[in-house]
């Protein structure tokens, strides 16, 4: 246990992904309560795993489940070996919080602060995931022992040097990286910036210098920890808009076909550098500042993408839509976006008028929101965006496109540009109406026409995420709109509340202390009622079966082979109850819980849940997400 245990520091998914590879655990995955078809960085596939998959918890993970007892009842396994495999699912689930916001660092500053004065602002707002944009050794002896999750940056003018010979890339690893780990939390190395639009004569030994850093990780065994992108810019995509539209510039074919290959092959990222406030400048009037901010729009300005009929809010995530579907279009799905930088300037030279402080304060408070509120984007509901903001500091050493400019939140000498505190709005941001059992439901004695137009409303201009109570989803109910329209309008209420969301929807929704997910939408032909549970209930019963198997090693009658002893068995049963009946957010999420003393953990309101054929995992960013 001391070896999965030392997992817990790291992320869930590359964690589980080490352990099912790794020969040492052959017997734990024997165990396991579900076949594994194949594993890949990416992806875990496997069959055999009943479950029902409904997403009404967005204020735990965006998806929630129930768990039977075919995946934690297996009645011939031994304490230490259960104890393992709920180990593993519990790091299959750990740290499933979602996406995070980070911010880069860059030192073309005149007055740069010490590295340790850097670490102690990063410590004072709470930010937890940097961006350096190289390999400043003094920054990384300086986050040694933080926690910081730290992306590393090979520059665009070491670029050529280690893309044309594999032993100054095994070099560059080893200076960089190796030497730092693991005490400085390093766990994305990005090769370039803009190389393709910035630097087209280095184009040729991107995806070499790729290659020779994966081969160099592999040789220091940090390939699980470590992942390699590159960044790229918006101009890489022909036509941003409409996003179904979008392609690459076909002039990269050829580079950006092995590049994605290579992304796919390792399980890595699409890293994107996403400024709206250049799609705003540019765009010259054609799309309202409002529309960049992350503001409300007028509702006759609305913009929606003519083909899908999905509706934009904002450019991020049009920005984001955009890079997926020139993805798509080159037949790569599978590929999660990372924004790798993005933010807004408060003061140009060259006298824009939208750079100014107010405007920058407003989109990157909205930025922060809009990315740890998990939505995801119109296309991409369920795939959240992890974003870097640009910058910490203002690099006014700096050429290129934004020279002239000054992005930083912060002065050099450590006081605020602007009060942008990442620890107040992150708590914004996911405090819901719900933590604080108020919901926004349907008006029972509405007109089911006014509902009909309000559900539209919310799921569409509104953008509510309605893609469970969609045909042939799980939570569809077409003969009860009222449970589906309360199902939008709370989602809807539960994501703008904080940034001044109401809930009305032309007098068809009121406030109640009521869940609405009480009211028992779920799959067409499934049992009707509260069955959905959140992982963090998840992971609860599966620590307390960890410390009840743990507490069975030292008790005076130990649990025998077979699975039975009453001593033992009653004592897990005793731990299991006691943590449901304190787990209240259980009692709120309108769980039924029936846990017997074998198996442990039985999970469901009666037998007719669903059952399932094959279904992925598929390893991203702070855990797993379900296919």
């Amino acid at each position: 246990m001391d070896r999965l245990s030392s997992f817990f520091s790291a992320k869930g998914a590359r964690a589980a992904y080490h352990i099912l590879t790794n020969s040492a655990y052959t017997d734990v995955k024997a165990l396991l309560p579900f076949h594994i078809i194949n594993v890949s960085p990416m992806y875990i596939r496997i069959s055999g795993l009943r479950g029902y998959f409904c997403w009404f918890d967005q204020e735990f993970v965006r998806s929630s489940w129930i768990i039977t007892d075919q995946m934690l009842g297996h009645n011939n396994m031994s304490p230490n070996r259960l104890e393992v495999v709920l180990m593993l699912l519990m790091l299959m689930v750990y740290n499933a919080s979602g996406a995070f916001v980070g911010i880069n660092i860059g030192t073309n500053v005149s007055d740069l602060p010490s590295a340790s004065d850097i670490v102690s602002i990063l410590k004072a707002k709470k930010i937890q995931h940097v961006r350096l944009v190289d390999s400043n050794h003094e920054m990384l002896v300086a986050l040694a022992n933080t926690g910081i999750e730290v992306m590393v940056g090979v520059p665009n003018n070491e670029l050529l040097r280690v893309g044309q010979s594999r032993p100054t890339a095994a070099d560059w690893i080893n200076k960089n990286v190796a030497a730092y780990i693991p005490a400085t939390n390093i766990t994305y190395i990005a090769v370039g910036d803009e190389i393709l639009t910035t630097v087209p004569n280095a184009a040729l030994v991107l995806v070499p210098a790729l290659q020779f850093l994966q081969s160099a990780l592999l040789a220091a065994n940090l390939n699980t920890q470590v992942k390699l992108s590159s960044p790229h810019s918006m101009d890489m995509i022909s036509k941003a808009f409409p996003p179904s539209a979008a392609t690459f510039n076909s002039t990269w074919s050829s580079i950006m076909l092995q590049y994605l290959g290579f992304l796919k092959r390792t399980g890595s990222s699409f890293m994107l550098n996403a400024q709206p406030y250049y799609g705003y400048v540019k765009g010259q009037g054609v799309f309202p500042l409002e529309y960049a901010l992350f503001r409300s729009l007028n509702p006759n300005s609305q913009i929606a993408d003519p083909n899908t009929n999905l509706f934009y809010t904002n450019m991020f995530d049009a920005m984001v839509d955009a890079t997926y579907n020139s993805m798509k279009a080159m037949n790569f799905t599978d590929i999660p976006v990372m924004v790798t930088a993005s933010g807004w300037p408060w003061h140009s030279a060259r006298k824009e008028p939208a750079a100014d402080v107010d405007n920058a304060l407003a989109y990157n408070t909205n930025l922060i929101r809009h990315v740890l509120n998990n939505s995801g984007t119109p296309s991409q509901p369920n795939n959240q965006v992890s974003t870097y903001l640009f910058e910490l500091f203002s690099e006014d050493l700096r050429s290129g496109s934004v020279s002239g400019e000054s992005w930083g939140i912060m002065f050099t000498n450590a006081s605020a540009v602007y009060s942008l505190t990442f620890e107040d709005v992150a708590t914004a941001s996911t405090d819901s109406p719900a933590l604080h059992g108020m919901f926004c439901v349907a008006n029972s004695s509405a007109p089911h026409s006014a509902l009909k137009q309000s559900l539209d409303w919310a799921c569409g201009p509104g953008s509510a995420n309605c893609s469970a109570i969609q045909p042939g989803q799980p939570c569809y109910k077409p003969d009860d709109i009222v449970a589906v329209a309360s199902y939008a309008f709370n989602d809807y209420y539960h994501r703008t509340q904080a940034s001044g969301g109401t809930c009305n929807f032309n007098s068809t929704a009121t406030i109640s202390s009521t869940d609405p997910r009480s009211t028992g939408v779920n799959g067409s032909g499934m049992a009707s009622g509260p069955i959905s549970i959140a992982l963090t209930e998840v992971k609860k019963v599966m620590m307390a079966a960890i410390e009840g198997l743990q507490w069975c090693r030292g008790a005076l009658v130990p649990m025998k082979n077979d699975g039975t002893g009453s001593s033992c068995a009653s004592g897990v049963d005793e731990l299991l109850q006691r943590s449901w009946q304190e787990g209240a957010a259980a009692q709120r999420l309108g769980v039924i819980v029936n846990i017997n003393i074998f198996p442990l953990s039985k999970i469901a309101r009666d037998k007719e849940d669903g059952q399932f054929g094959d279904l992925v995992l598929r390893l991203v960013e702070g855990g797993i997400s379900i296919l």
